[in-house]
């Protein structure tokens, strides 16, 4: 007996070497049977050159599962059957690569707004509620900055225009760099024309 290994889901070829001896011509058929449980399976075989035949074996996965199944080779010649050889068949499944398509979202675009600074030129010095609990030194120099405003306003407009900017974005808890002032006064100078 000999032991073979065959792939469960792929097609098989076996080729055995046969010869026959004999006194009279006779019609010869060949065939190989593999037994599985409770029926068996057969699989003519085809005549090739040099005494040799060949037994093709379809893939047998929806027949049949994996495991170890012995087999015969039979030689028929007129009324009578050969088996001159038994074999074990080794069915396994081959090896095989599965890929999948693995979709990743890619994080969507953020559009994020700030805050626009908007100056009223007809608005006049930025008006701050009463001092509950200020410290008297608090109250002074609150006094001396709007007092310095005051003043300030008849001389340069622009400073005026700073400062009122720059209290505006501290309420709104918005920094912003001397540059980015001094830019939106120079916008705001433009606008007016």
């Amino acid at each position: 007996m000999q032991d073979i290994s065959l792939d469960l889901d792929k097609e098989n070829e076996l080729v055995f070497k046969l010869s026959v001896e004999g006194t009279k011509p006779a019609k010869v058929k060949n065939r190989l049977l593999i037994e599985a449980d409770g029926f068996s399976l057969g699989f003519d075989a085809t005549s090739m050159s040099d005494g040799e035949i060949a037994v093709v074996i379809p893939p047998l996965e929806n027949m049949i599962s994996e495991g170890i199944y012995s087999g015969t080779l039979e030689v028929i010649i007129d009324d009578k059957v050969f088996t001159p050889i038994e074999i074990q068949a080794d069915f396994k499944k081959s090896i095989s690569v599965v890929a999948e398509v693995v979709t990743r979202r890619r994080k969507e675009t953020t559009v994020s707004v700030s805050p626009v600074i908007s100056v009223n030129k007809r608005e006049a010095v930025e008006r701050r509620p009463a001092p509950t609990s200020r410290p008297k030194t608090a109250n002074r120099i609150l006094e001396s900055e709007v007092e310095t405003s005051r003043k300030s306003r008849r001389r340069d407009p622009d400073r005026i225009l700073e400062m009122k900017l720059k209290r505006m974005a501290e309420k709104k808890n918005i920094n912003i760099s001397d540059k980015q002032l001094a830019e939106l006064v120079d916008e705001i100078k433009r606008t007016k024309k």
